[in-house]
């Protein structure tokens, strides 16, 4: 069973007015493939009918040495959905600083990629002075598994990375723009020293365009993530499942500790027959309790008024002959050994989640 996640009709109007709203401020999709290329001639000369035009693209404008590079260590960048390799090297374009784009209420990340050079290079990022309190600018340094960057270690602003002769070294910048952010053009300056090249800023550019990401997230997920690792040292689950939230990622276990899963059973004082019915609720309270969490972290009670999109829960396919299996009270249930599958199922999280189990089936094992 497949439901949708909900907002399905709003959701695609928004999109739809985003994608728009960005098209026409970037690459001034809608000024220019409608008002002044006249939208109908414009659709005739790009062989469309929907009064566009194909905006040419310069991987230049992407990917690029920046003129702030001091003698001897190049300062590049490209974009950071495209993996970098211990082997990339800095490109012959050249252009100036770093740029981003993003709405209210987005991350964005960039990149500064320095080298390959020796040293130590002591990195600081000034916090936007005109984009409002609630914003959060973080620095990060990726590192190489078998010659492919592969994860990011958080650096503190003026912390220092050591650099490689070997290959470069990227540095992520990733920006949150608050809710209310004001539209338009902000700068900050990234700032560089030691690694023999004195000091050296790099002025940062974000565009923020006027609208806002909706709280709530309109599309479907499945991060297999181990959520008890994403907890940070004296923090809590909230934390992990915020920083989850805050990216729009849903972990496979939006629940956890506890979820809709048939392996997970307790043993529970208030089954008075506990191989007539099973009990899906521990007696652990409601840090543990199946309805506690999903009403917190499904639809939002208690946590952020808004929950993740989806949950996933399983079920087993009838493959006939029948499972195998043993209750508590020594009865085996099933004639041969058949294959257990599990079918994933995504359920709607718009109203609270309901577990019921069918009294005479014993407990799973």
């Amino acid at each position: 069973m497949s439901v949708a996640a909900c907002g399905g009709d709003d959701a695609a109007t928004e999109g739809t007015a985003s994608a728009t709203e960005s098209g026409g401020t970037e690459s001034g999709g809608s000024e220019s493939g409608g008002s002044e290329s006249g939208g109908t001639d414009s659709g005739q000369t790009s062989g469309g009918t929907d009064g566009t035009e194909p905006v040419p693209l310069d991987p230049g404008a992407f990917t690029y040495t920046l003129e702030q590079s001091p003698d001897g260590v190049p300062l590049w960048t490209t974009p950071v959905t495209r993996k970098l390799q211990s082997s990339d090297r800095a490109p012959e374009s050249i252009g100036d600083g770093l740029h981003l784009s993003a709405a209210r209420g987005e991350f964005e990340p960039t990149q500064l990629i320095v080298g390959p050079a020796a040293g130590e290079l002591n990195v600081a990022l000034a916090p936007f002075p005109t984009l409002g309190a609630g914003q959060r600018v973080e620095l990060d340094v990726a590192g190489y598994d078998q010659g492919w960057v592969e994860g990011l270690s958080p650096l503190p602003s003026g912390g220092a990375v050591a650099l490689s002769d070997a290959q470069p070294v990227a540095i992520w910048l990733t920006v949150y723009v608050p809710p209310d952010a004001p539209a338009g053009e902000h700068e900050t300056t990234l700032s560089l020293s030691g690694a023999g090249i004195g000091a050296v800023d790099v002025p940062v550019r974000l565009y923020v365009f006027d609208f806002d990401l909706p709280a709530e997230t309109h599309f479907a997920t499945q991060l297999n993530v181990d959520i008890a690792s994403l907890i940070p040292g004296g923090g809590d689950t909230d934390d992990a499942k915020d920083l989850l939230w805050e990216h729009r990622l849903t972990p496979k276990s939006v629940t956890w500790p506890s979820g809709f899963n048939w392996s997970i059973t307790w043993d529970n004082a208030s089954a008075p027959q506990p191989c007539e019915a099973f009990y899906d609720e521990p007696d652990e309270g409601d840090p543990y309790s199946i309805g506690w969490l999903a009403r917190r972290y499904i639809l939002g009670e208690g946590w952020n008024g808004v929950g993740f999109p989806n949950a996933m829960l399983f079920q087993f396919v009838d493959d006939s002959p029948p499972r195998v299996w043993t209750s508590p009270c020594a009865a085996t249930r099933g004639r041969s050994s058949a294959t257990r599958r599990r079918r994933p199922s995504r359920v709607s999280t718009r109203q609270p989640a309901r577990v019921s189990a069918c009294a005479g089936t014993g407990r799973a094992r």
